[in-house]
């Protein structure tokens, strides 16, 4: 070989700096995967509306005929098979605005919805788990159709007044997967915010 000293060079380079970077990347993979929490549900809330809010199938056709300047028999009985199919029965909820004469579909309307919604399952929460809020370091809210400006997660915020560093995520117009991926993402954010 031309340059005969300088494979021993290289190769005492490689057992002396390569291989201990490997060993120790190796550890810290190791050791990332053993120190990566579990996250636990440990209590929910369902949020139940106040018993004025429950209404009927028929009810419900009936508010669509009377109010529904746009709907025709065509669409008031496709309404109605939805109302069938999709396991909506006579004991259902609906939001307040909409049983307003004429209901009010407005965005004070949604937030005053939201509101109600939210602000009685954090309530309830907060009550069962006995959680002071500045405990918590994760929010994460999802709502497929209602997405007003300031978000719903600044609503619960400044209610509640958490923690300035609070990390605070709104999921919107995602549908039912909403919930799992808002679940999903609480966990990874948990996991992360521990380390």
């Amino acid at each position: 070989t031309m340059f005969p000293s300088i494979s021993p060079i290289l190769n005492d380079l490689f057992f002396t700096c390569f291989i201990p970077l490997l060993f120790l990347f190796l550890c810290k993979i190791i050791f990332d995967l053993k120190s990566s929490r579990t996250v636990y549900l440990i209590d929910f809330a369902c949020y139940k509306p106040k018993i004025s809010q429950q209404i009927t199938r028929e009810k419900a056709i009936e508010s669509l005929r009377h109010h529904g300047k746009n709907f025709t028999q065509r669409t008031i009985l496709y309404q109605w098979k939805l109302l069938m199919s999709y396991g909506i029965g006579d004991l259902t909820y609906v939001p307040a605005p909409t049983l307003e004469d004429p209901p009010e579909i407005s965005m004070e309307g949604g937030r005053r919805e939201a509101e109600a919604a939210i602000y009685g399952v954090v309530d309830d929460i907060l009550a069962k788990t006995k959680i002071k809020t500045e405990h918590i370091g994760v929010l994460v809210v999802c709502c497929s159709a209602f997405n007003p400006i300031p978000s719903l997660t600044t609503m619960i915020v400044n209610k509640y007044k958490l923690r300035p560093d609070v990390k605070s995520y709104n999921l919107s117009g995602m549908g039912c997967s909403a919930g799992i991926a808002a679940i999903d993402l609480a966990k990874h954010l948990l996991q992360v915010n521990d380390k």
